[in-house]
Order: structure tokens, then C-alpha cells, then sequence
């Protein structure tokens, strides 16, 4: 009520002053401009009525806009973007800091243009476009640094730590923070961060000396300023690194004090210091208390949905399990780490073509920069060329000779700076077409090498349930094939196709591996029609997930003879694969456990393999087909591929 009051008299007194002078009427909006941003920061400081913070930016930007206030306006659009991004709306966040930093550019306002540029960033950061990024970073970077601004600079350097971090490069990471401590300049809530990301950095690196080293003196100055926090954040980084250098008694100390202090704090807190301490009890092989830290922490992730604590949890869970002999439970924990991992694992492989993606864009934006550049130097030739043909023309008529062969002289410099445009063009446009097929060929390997783990985990639980079974005859067999099917598999990493002859042989060992926990009783036949096997090239692995899925979910549950049959066609280069069970069906298969994919990921990746090799075939590539008896019911499942070779 007190904001849309506020707004009546600005207006009011706007009309009523008609007789004022524009200054005084400009001046009156200025301040009220001032006030609604300064409102605005308050607000932001204590993430705290995100709506009123809306309410006034928006008529902040309305009344800069009007009057022409080109500071009042960024203030206000980066106050709008800070309220979206609270709200979790990191889109829209990015949008408005983008009008933001458009005006600031436009007007060279570069003090502005490095805050602005910098909150990019950060927004960038949180969305997962780290090659925007860094590339606003960088931005701000380069103006703080001609500045000499010490605490723009510790501002950038102190997030360009934290985005180095967040991709993994710990050694820029460690770059960037011993410079923020630089930059911070005595203030002692600057360095309490540096120290603290330095520390960090040092503990991501494995070198824990220097990591406790930093983390004290961050800790120290917590302390002092009464950074609860912080000084948290430094207690939790100590009893890790401690635990790493096998200095149990003072991780102990550490970790019963973060246990203590995460009572108050955060849920991240919370579940860092709980995983910490069961550390400890793990160590000291009390397993029950290890057990209750882990069930609390395993509450709050699941809040969170923190999915790396998760997977930490999980693990720790299945160590207490089996030093508690229960082995079943400690089996079932680490699988559903394992599983969990697997799927963090795609993640980083779409956020790293991601990446890739976001440095081609920023290739192709500094290229397009460049074109534009050109063109208008052409521009200025041109425009200088004409003015002197007129000058000349008009003031020196005697020499009309003399200036027709200056023009000509500056056309041929035209014509000739074209030429180079177009060669410039050409050669970016083949280094684009190169950096096409480098993604392209960037992620049909990380197809493959996603495809390769995943195999050979399942072949590991296989041999995994065997000796669960104390079955060490069959055990000894199968760890023999099993050696020599992965040889095969190892050999073929790096080739992008084998021979269907080769994917015949593996296919009759991995069955071969699968019948054994079913007492021999899969029957495999495989059939090759009008073409010799040892001449025809397909990606390697292609058949095995979706043997994995007729295995697993069709002939496991199934009691009684379990069939196999494979066949291969080759009709005008194109290859047709055709695997057909006798198993129970899909609409037969059991529920999934807790967070189990493994009925659809292999599957999944075979048909995005097969989209880049059959780029002109438009009916699908792979067709499931459930197959029905006389009487209707579910007896097996047909699924058919189809590639170019």
C-alpha cells in the first residue's frame, strides 16, 4: 500500500509542477528512480518479497525509460533479474540482465557493464551454459582489470573459482582463487571466501596440507566475524581432508563439531556433516551408528535431491551393511549406487556435449563479430572515397583527372578487401563444418564408450550372483569366457564398426554367460541370409541390449525352454536384424526396483546409434513386436533393427 502511494504523489506532483522548469522535473524523478532500486537491493540482500521487488523495478524501468536515465534502468533490470532468478526462473534471469547489459554497452557505461556482465555469469553458470559463462566472465575480467578496481576484480576472480570448480578444472580453479586473495586486499570478509575456495580447490586436488592450510585461516576469520556459515563450510572441509590423510582423531574432532553446528543450518550442511561422521563410525566399525547418520542424511537428500550425496550415502550404506555380514542389503545398496552413478554419468556426458555446443556458439558469435567489423570498414572506404569525389568535384573542378584516378584507386581497394572477405568467409565456413563433424563424431564415441561400461557391469553382476551362489565350477567358467569376451570387447573400443561375423561371436559368448545362470537352458540360433558375415561392417554392440532385455525381462521369468533365435538379411545395403524369444512377453515383465533403468537405457542409446548411421531411412529403425498364441496370450517378443551398411 505504502509503494502505490508513493507512485500517486510522484505522479501528482508531476502534473502540478507543470509550471516547474524540465530539470527540476527530471531531479524529481531521478530520486524516486534511486529509491525504488535502493528498496529493490534491500529486498535482493534477504532474498525477501520478491513480488515488491517486481512492483518497483518495473516502474523504475517505466519512469527511466521516459526521462532517458540509462543507470536507473540497468539498476532496475538487474534488480528484476536477481527477483526471477530467487524464484528459480534462471530464463527469464538471464533475459532481463541481457537488456541490462545491451543499454550498458550501448552507452559504454563500463563499471555498470562489469557488474551486469559478471551477474551473467553467474546466471549462466546455474544454468548449465558454462561456455556463456565464461565468456561474460571474462567480459567483466578484462574491464576490472583496466580499472585497477579491487573489488570488481575480487568479484569476478572469486566466480570464475567457483565456475572452474563446478566443471572440474581444479587447477584453474586454484589459479583464479590465489588471485582472488590478491585482489581482496586486507578486507577480511574477502579473503574469509578466497581462503575458503582456495582451500577447497587444494582438497579437489588431493593436496590436503595446503588445503588445511587455507581452510584454518578461513576458519579463523569466521570466527571472528561471526560467520556461521562459513565457518561450517571450513569444519566440514577439515574433517574430509583430515580423513583422507588417515589422521582419524583430528577428523573425529572435526566431525562431531560439524555434526554439532549442522543442527541450526542448512540441509546441505546437514547431510555433509552427517556423512562425515559416519565416516568416522565406518572406521571404527561401529556400524549401527553409521547406519542411523546415513538414514538421517538419506532423509534429507531426498529433499535435496542431491544426487552425488546420494550415491556417497548409498555406498556408505552398503560398507555398514557388509561389515554388519549382511550381505544381501549391502548388495542391494551398492547396486542402486552403481545404478545411480551410471545415470550421473549421462549427465556429464550431455553437459559436456552441451559445453561443446556453447563454445561453438561463442566461435561463431566472435566470427560474426568480425564479419561485422569488416563491413563496416568496407562501409567507412566507401564513405570516405565518396566525400572526397564530391570535395574534390565541387572545390577543385581543374583536377577532375586526378580525382576520377583516386576513385579508382579506392575501388580496386574495395574490390579487393571483398576478395578477402570472401575468403575469410570460406575458411570459417569450413572450420564451422569441421567443428560440425567433430561433435558428430565426439558424441557417436561417447555413445560407444557409454555402452561399453554398462555391458560389462551386467556381466559383472552375473559372475557377482554366481559366487553369491558359491558356485565356483560355473564361476571359474564363466570368468574364463568372460575374460575373453571382454578381450574382444577392449579390441574394439576405438573402431566405429565390426564384421557381423564378429557381433555373431560375441553374441554366442554373452549368451553362452547368460545360460549359465539358467542351467544351460537358452537355446541360441542364429541365421545369415545371402551374404557372407565376415564382409558386412556394423557399429560394435549394436544386438546386445536388446539380448540383455529378451534375457532378462523374457526368458528369466519364464519356466520351461527358453529360445533364442537371431537372423541377418542384406537387401540393396540395407541390413535387417531380426531377434525373436519365446519369453513371457513385455506386458508380463516385473515392476522396476528403485531407480532402475535397465530395460530401456540400452535399447534407447541402440536407437540413437542407429538414427546417425540411417539418416535416409524414415520409418524407424528399431520396431518391437509382441507376439500372441492361439489363444491370445503373451509368447514372446520379436524387436527389429534395420542400418545402412
Amino acid at each position: 500500500m505504502r509503494l502505490i502511494l508513493t507512485t500517486v504523489l510522484i505522479l501528482t506532483s508531476y502534473y502540478i509542477s507543470g509550471a516547474q522548469s524540465r530539470n527540476t522535473i527530471s531531479k524529481i524523478y531521478k530520486d524516486s528512480i534511486d529509491r525504488f532500486n535502493s528498496r529493490s537491493n534491500e529486498f535482493i540482500k534477504n532474498v525477501s518479497h520478491l513480488d515488491s521487488v517486481k512492483f518497483l523495478s518495473n516502474k523504475a524501468i517505466q519512469y527511466s525509460k521516459k526521462e532517458g536515465y540509462d543507470k536507473g534502468e540497468i539498476i532496475a533490470l538487474t534488480n528484476l533479474a536477481s527477483a526471477h532468478y530467487y524464484e528459480g526462473k534462471i530464463d527469464s534471469a538471464i533475459y532481463f540482465t541481457n537488456n541490462a547489459l545491451s543499454i550498458s554497452k550501448k552507452h559504454k557505461l563500463d563499471s555498470l557493464t562489469s557488474i551486469v556482465s559478471n551477474t551473467l555469469g553467474v546466471f549462466y553458470r546455474h544454468s548449465g551454459q558454462f561456455g556463456m559463462a565464461m565468456e561474460a566472465h571474462y567480459t567483466s575480467l578484462s574491464i576490472e582489470e583496466k580499472s585497477l578496481n579491487q573489488h570488481g576484480l575480487w568479484r569476478v576472480l572469486v566466480n570464475l573459482t567457483a565456475l572452474y570448480d563446478q566443471i572440474g578444472d581444479y587447477q584453474k580453479s586454484l589459479k583464479f582463487g590465489l588471485k582472488s586473495i590478491v585482489a581482496a586486499d586486507t578486507i577480511k570478509s574477502r579473503l574469509m571466501r578466497s581462503f575458503v575456495n582456495v582451500g577447497i580447490a587444494y582438497l579437489n586436488l588431493k593436496q590436503y596440507s595446503n588445503s588445511t592450510s587455507y581452510t584454518k585461516k578461513a576458519l579463523t576469520l569466521s570466527e571472528n566475524l561471526g560467520n556461521t556459515s562459513i565457518k561450517l563450510t571450513c569444519i566440514i572441509n577439515l574433517a574430509e581432508a583430515y580423513f583422507q590423510m588417515n589422521q582419524i582423531d583430528s577428523a573425529r574432532t572435526f566431525s562431531k563439531l560439524a555434526y554439532n553446528l549442522s543442527e541450526t543450518s542448512n540441509k546441505n550442511s546437514r547431510i555433509f556433516s552427517l556423512i562425515n561422521s559416519s565416516l568416522i563410525f565406518l572406521h571404527d566399525k561401529k556400524y549401527d551408528s553409521a547406519i542411523m547418520l546415513l538414514t538421517k542424511a538419506k532423509s534429507l537428500v531426498l529433499e535435496t535431491k542431491d544426487k552425488n550425496s546420494f550415491v556417497n550415502i548409498l555406498t556408505n550404506l552398503s560398507k555398514a551393511y557388509s561389515g554388519k555380514l549382511n550381505f544381501k542389503l549391502a548388495y542391494q545398496y551398492a547396486d542402486s549406487a552403481r545404478l545411480l552413478t551410471a545415470e550421473l554419468k549421462n549427465e556429464d556426458v550431455i553437459k559436456a556435449i552441451n559445453n561443446s555446443i556453447s563454445s561453438y556458439e561463442v566461435v561463431k558469435k566472435e566470427n560474426e563479430v568480425q564479419r561485422i567489423e569488416a563491413e563496416k570498414r568496407i562501409t567507412e572506404i566507401e564513405l570516405a572515397a565518396q566525400k572526397k569525389v564530391i570535395f574534390n568535384l565541387i572545390v577543385f573542378s581543374i583536377v577532375v583527372v586526378l580525382a576520377i584516378l583516386v576513385l579508382l584507386y579506392l575501388l580496386k581497394r574495395i574490390k579487393k578487401a571483398d576478395k578477402v572477405i570472401r575468403e575469410t568467409n570460406e575458411m570459417l565456413q569450413t572450420k564451422n563444418e569441421i567443428i560440425e563433424m567433430a561433435n558428430a563424431e565426439l558424441t557417436e564415441k561417447t555413445m560407444r564408450n557409454q555402452l561399453n561400461p554398462h555391458f560389462i557391469f551386467n556381466c559383472l553382476n552375473t559372475l557377482h550372483y554366481l559366487l553369491l551362489k558359491n558356485n565356483s565350477e560355473d564361476a571359474q567358467l564363466y570368468l574364463s569366457k568372460f575374460s575373453y569376451l571382454l578381450r574382444r570387447i577392449l579390441e574394439s573400443t576405438d573402431r566405429p564398426s565390426v564384421s557381423v561375423a564378429e557381433e555373431i561371436e560375441i553374441i554366442q559368448i554373452y549368451v553362452k554367460l547368460e545360460s549359465l545362470r539358467f542351467d544351460d537352458s537358452i537355446n541360441l540360433l542364429i541365421d545369415t541370409e545371402s551374404f557372407d558375415p565376415e564382409d558386412v561392417y556394423i557399429p560394435p554392440l549394436l544386438t546386445q541390449p536388446i539380448l540383455e532385455n529378451a534375457i532378462h525381462h523374457g526368458l528369466s521369468p519364464k519356466i520351461g525352454e527358453k529360445n533364442i533365435f537371431i537372423r541377418f538379411t542384406l537387401e540393396n545395403n540395407n541390413l535387417k536384424c531380426s531377434i525373436t524369444d519365446n519369453g513371457v512377453g513385455r506386458g508380463q515383465k516385473k515392476a522396476d526396483t528403485f531407480g532402475s533403468k535397465r530395460d530401456s537405457k540400452g535399447v534407447k542409446l541402440t536407437a540413437t546409434r542407429l538414427a546417425s548411421f540411417n539418416q535416409h531411412i524414415k520409418e524407424h529403425a528399431i520396431v518391437t513386436t509382441d507376439l500372441l498364441d492361439e489363444n491370445n496370450k503373451p509368447c514372446g517378443t520379436r524387436v527389429e533393427l534395420e542400418l545402412t551398411v
